[in-house]
């Protein structure tokens, strides 16, 4: 009986090789169901070589470039509010006048973003198309607030902003501004209203006497007109002084000089006569716009 010996075992490692060799070589050419198939029969594992329609995982790709421009918003985004001033103060104000500051609100995030003001209380007064209203992304929205005083006194409130921006839902800007006013007051005769002892003497003496006007106010003292209203008796009374309108600053001074003349001449026999005139002090106080002097003069 003859026996039947089992290959050497180099002679089989050998072969397999040259198996596996020919099986990998025909796997990266083939198509990827050719060569699953000769792995499958060979009853060794292989993977498909990728396809030129599929993207290797193993290189960066780069994404396409969006040219389409700004998106619309979405409420995927987040909107941000920026206000251009946190505080507006308006300084000294007189009574009776106005002054006007601007702020700017805008939405710097990337979504829409709902806008509600409340307004501040008088002296302040809000100047806005509307108190609720959307700002888009990248949009902006100017408001104004006056400054309108009544009384003098310092003031202060606040505007608040209210927002769908989740780190700004609230916000207070303060407002603060101070109202001023001037005070005339007259040093003429006894109690500033009047000069009632005038003499004038026809030809030889005029009387003349000074009139301080005085600004004890917070604000300047704008005079505008000094005149007098004469009712025709008599003597004459006659005006001197800077020239107008003069500007009073506070706890400042200025003067004007009125004079009795005669309305007669020296060769004329003097008559005695009371003169009654009155003059007018106009000026920006809001208390005393027209103060009065009643002049009383004799004439011999």
């Amino acid at each position: 009986m003859s026996t039947v010996r089992s290959p050497d075992p180099a002679w089989r490692f050998a072969a397999l090789a040259r198996h596996v060799l020919l099986t990998c070589v025909v796997a990266a050419t083939l198509p990827a169901c050719s060569a699953e198939a000769l792995c499958a029969a060979s009853g060794i594992p292989c993977e498909a070589a990728p396809s030129e329609d599929e993207p290797d995982e193993t290189s960066p790709t780069t994404p396409p470039e969006d040219d389409t421009g700004p998106t619309e918003p979405t409420d995927d985004g987040e909107p941000r509010l920026v206000v251009s001033e946190a505080a507006l103060d308006f300084g000294d104000v007189v009574v009776g006048e106005s002054v006007t500051r601007s702020i700017r609100l805008e939405n710097e995030g990337d979504a829409r973003m709902e806008v509600e003001l409340r307004p501040p209380s008088a002296p302040f007064i809000l100047d806005a198309d509307a108190l609720s209203f959307e700002l888009l992304p990248g949009k902006a929205e100017g408001i104004s607030v006056t400054f309108s005083p009544t009384d003098e006194g310092d003031s202060a409130d606040e505007l608040v902003v209210l927002t769908t921006d989740r780190e700004a839902q609230r916000t207070e800007i303060a407002l603060t501004g101070s109202a001023t006013e001037p005070d005339i007051s007259v040093a003429a005769g006894g109690d500033g209203h009047s000069i009632n002892d005038f003499v004038s003497i026809v030809g030889l003496y005029e009387d003349s006497r000074e009139v301080t006007i005085y600004n004890n106010g917070s604000a300047s003292l704008e005079v505008t007109d000094v005149y007098l209203y004469n009712d025709g008796t008599g003597g004459d009374f006659v005006l001197s002084g800077p020239a107008l309108p003069v500007s009073i600053p506070v706890g400042g001074r200025t003067v004007v000089t009125i004079t009795l003349r005669g309305a007669q001449t020296a060769v004329e026999l003097p008559d005695t006569t009371r003169d009654l005139n009155v003059c007018h002090i106009l000026s920006n106080d809001p208390d005393t716009p027209d103060w009065t002097i009643d002049l009383y003069g004799l004439v011999i």
